[in-house]
């Protein structure tokens, strides 16, 4: 079979023993012991995170697939995440390493392919060799060869399929990543336009360059791949028939099963949008922003999304994992978008010895601001002994930080009302009654609460000159004088 395909090259991450193992058993099937692995990238490898902070990748909004804000399909997945765009730049690796190749041509497969029954008399045939031969692959024109598609009917497993159809190219367009031929001209071109991720790598190999390159599909599907069958995990979207592969095999209580089923609950692969997002710091009222806006009929969540947006001290900073958020689509600042940013904010005299408690009893919200802090503005909240500069300090660079997201308007909670008006025209605010136990005060740590005690007479005077110049600073474009 070498002398059908000079180069096989198999694309895989180094850690998939399992997929590397079963792939090697459908090489043999077809006579191919001729190939190599190729180590793609993990979603979480520092290229794709390169990616992302060198704006290769298309961002929501809006959907790559359909350019609108939200179709309606709540299992629509409209934004690239971090597993498709590893995808691309593994895909993009190894074109790039074809194009610079000795070789006219190479296979091109991911490792989870299926051959189908037939696909070693094919492969090995006189029919599909002339194919080959006048199809332009050996030439100087970019040209490009499906032989897989995703699906796998009836037709792809019965013995007699390739007797009853003669073999022949089409213009037909099919996702073929499971397996397709590529001459060096095609591995340029692809190369370069996979530079710009702002579609599935599928999508750009095989419908995107079909306008700078040949590109032909093989009337015969030889190969599918396995995740789609079942019996494998895909490892971008996880699967609910892959839980019922792994149910109908190894029974309810098998591992597999279980951390499958957790893969499934935790996967998100949707961003949405909301009207407002607004950030703030802890102890500064986000639980009575949020109640005073739901009673005026602006359904903004706390810590969770409302149909309108979202309050929450956590927005201030994009991360991955906002500490205390519960609700599953709005844990990621990747899968959030607000069309207009707000700050919610306290005056500093009543927010710091609030913020004193908050750093002493909560401790995950206090590590999640020292890191955030220390990673953007080169401060350690740790090397603060007096609490109350510590505290001074938190708030101060916390909502510098909340202040570049750009905020059209503060809403501080001595003045609500007129500030709500005044930022959020076309509504008709009005003066509501919001009940302690929906205000945020007394908090409670830990099922025990702990009352702040006043800042002493000249508190400003045994702060650090650095610390008074920043916060007054900060405090100045919140709107107070202290």
């Amino acid at each position: 079979m070498s002398q059908v395909f000079p180069r096989v090259i198999c694309l895989t991450l180094p850690q998939q023993r399992e997929r590397q193992t079963a792939v090697v058993r459908e090489f043999d099937k077809v006579g191919l012991r001729d190939f190599e692995f190729y180590p793609g990238f993990s979603a979480t490898s520092d290229a794709v995170r390169q990616a992302y902070a060198h704006n290769r990748v298309k961002r929501y909004p809006d959907c790559f697939r359909c350019a609108k804000r939200d179709c309606g399909n709540p299992d629509c997945n409209n934004v690239l995440i971090p597993s498709q765009v590893a995808v691309v730049l593994g895909f993009q690796a190894m074109l790039r390493s074809v194009a610079s190749s000795a070789e006219p041509y190479a296979a091109i497969c991911e490792d989870d392919i299926a051959f189908a029954v037939y696909a070693k008399d094919v492969l090995a045939s006189e029919g599909f060799q002339d194919l080959l031969r006048s199809s332009g692959l050996l030439s100087d024109e970019p040209t490009l060869i499906r032989l897989g598609r995703p699906r796998i009917d009836d037709a792809f497993i019965a013995v007699d399929t390739a007797r009853r159809a003669a073999l022949r190219l089409t213009d037909e367009v099919v996702m073929s990543n499971s397996f397709f031929l590529a001459n060096r001209a095609f591995a340029r071109l692809a190369e370069q336009r996979l530079h710009q991720i702002d579609h599935t790598a599928d999508v750009i190999i095989h419908h995107a360059m079909t306008m700078q390159a040949r590109c032909y599909t093989l009337n015969l599907q030889l190969v599918g791949d396995h995740s789609n069958l079942g019996d494998v995990p895909s490892l971008i979207h996880p699967k609910p028939h892959h839980l019922t592969y792994l149910r109908a095999t190894q029974g309810n209580a098998s591992p597999k099963l279980i951390e499958e089923a957790e893969r499934v609950r935790n996967h998100l692969k949707k961003a949405v949008s909301r009207p407002f997002g607004i950030a703030g710091s802890p102890r500064c009222g986000s639980h009575f922003v949020s109640a005073f806006l739901r009673r005026n009929l602006l359904d903004i969540g706390h810590e969770g999304l409302g149909k309108d947006g979202m309050c929450a001290w956590q927005l201030a900073v994009k991360a991955e994992d906002y500490p205390y958020v519960m609700e599953r689509q709005a844990k990621s600042d990747f899968f959030l978008h607000f069309d207009r940013w707000l700050v919610y904010a306290r005056n500093p005299v009543d927010a710091i010895p609030s913020l004193v408690v908050e750093n002493r009893h909560a401790p995950l919200s206090y590590a999640f601001r020292r890191e955030a802090i220390h990673k953007d503005c080169g401060v350690d909240l740790d090397e603060f002994t007096s609490p109350v500069e510590r505290a001074a300090r938190a708030y101060a660079h916390w909502y510098l930080l909340a202040l570049q997201r750009r905020p059209e308007g503060v809403l501080r909670v001595e003045s609500l009302l007129e500030d709500c008006r005044a930022n959020i025209p076309g509504r008709p605010f009005e003066t509501v009654e919001i009940p302690r136990e929906e205000s945020g005060a007394g908090k409670p740590y830990l099922g025990m609460v702990h009352p702040p005690q006043p800042l002493e007479s000249g508190w400003m005077d045994r702060l650090s000159r650095e610390t008074v110049d920043i916060l007054r600073q900060v405090s100045e474009r919140l709107g107070y004088e202290i």
